[in-house]
């Protein structure tokens, strides 16, 4: 006679699981790194983690309703269905810190039952997990399209969820959000688009599989996509400008969103010519930009 467990759970709780992306492979070739290291940009992880665990306090969780836990490379973010615009507000925080820190999230949001105190558990965290390591594939938020059909989710999200190429499935576009959220306060949105440029022809340029270019190709196409959508907006900004941008640690004169796009065309274009005539061989092949 075989046990039944009983595992607590909450019903009509929501969760995101997000998993950094490359974060195993980064821990084991950053190893032997230094904070005095000079031959390339430093980004210091115990900082980013014990920022978020600041401002995620016990105190602030409590107050926005949500639970919130990194442990290695995932990060997972729970609260009852009904606050769902608060799970979309600390996505969109932490996108923005990982990004400019050029770190990647690929992750799903789904909704059902789970216990979640200092562990988690319960077939709505399944389902998140399993979204993001079988059917995410690119660095996005995937959420099924009858879980968001019933979200009461809020135009400031919402109006950036869309249809994605996976049937069934919904995708959160995190450029286009952030650059609407940034234009609304009447923020300077360049330093971003350049690091998160940056970051993209970086981490494409040492990519040797399809399977990581992919992922790099995916990401320019939508970085491109909100940059021309908000083109007006972005030149504005670096007219205002009085001193260049940050490009791989060089200081760039910026002066129109055009640059961005030629910036990012090679990688785009590498999507084109690996789909028409390289599918399946190895980035060597696949590849028509130097890396």
């Amino acid at each position: 006679m075989s046990k039944a467990l009983y595992l607590n759970l909450k019903d009509n709780q929501l969760v995101l699981f997000a998993d950094i992306i490359g974060f195993s492979n980064a821990v084991m070739e950053n190893k032997n790194v230094t904070q005095d290291d000079k031959d390339d940009l430093i980004v210091n992880l115990h900082v980013i983690y014990n920022q978020f665990i600041e401002k995620y306090s016990s105190r602030r969780q409590e107050k926005m309703g949500i639970k919130f836990l990194w442990v290695s490379d995932s990060i997972i973010v729970t609260t009852p269905k009904e606050n769902v615009n608060q799970l979309f507000s600390v996505l969109v925080d932490i996108t923005n810190t990982l990004y400019c820190a050029g770190l990647l999230l690929r992750g799903a949001i789904a909704l059902g039952k789970i216990y979640h105190e200092h562990n988690i558990w319960g077939p709505a965290f399944i389902r998140a997990v399993r979204i993001e390591a079988n059917i995410a594939v690119y660095p996005r938020v995937l959420l099924q399209k009858g879980v968001y059909q019933i979200l009461d989710i809020d135009p400031c999200y919402k109006d950036f969820i869309e249809t994605s190429e996976t049937p069934g499935y919904m995708q959160f576009n995190y450029f286009d959000c952030y650059i609407t959220q940034m234009m609304s306060q009447g923020k300077d949105v360049t330093s971003n688009i350049s690091i998160y440029g940056s970051f993209i022809r970086h981490y494409y340029n040492k990519a040797k599989r399809p399977d990581h270019l992919v992922k790099y190709v995916w990401l320019a196409e939508k970085l491109a996509s909100a940059i021309k959508k908000h083109s007006g907006y972005i030149d504005g900004c670096l007219a205002s400008r009085s001193k260049g941008v940050n490009i791989l640690g060089k200081v760039v004169r910026i002066t129109s969103h055009k640059q961005y796009l030629e910036y990012l065309e090679p990688i785009k274009l590498d999507r084109i010519m690996q789909t028409l005539h390289f599918p399946g061989t190895d980035s060597s092949s696949g590849s028509h930009w130097q890396r």
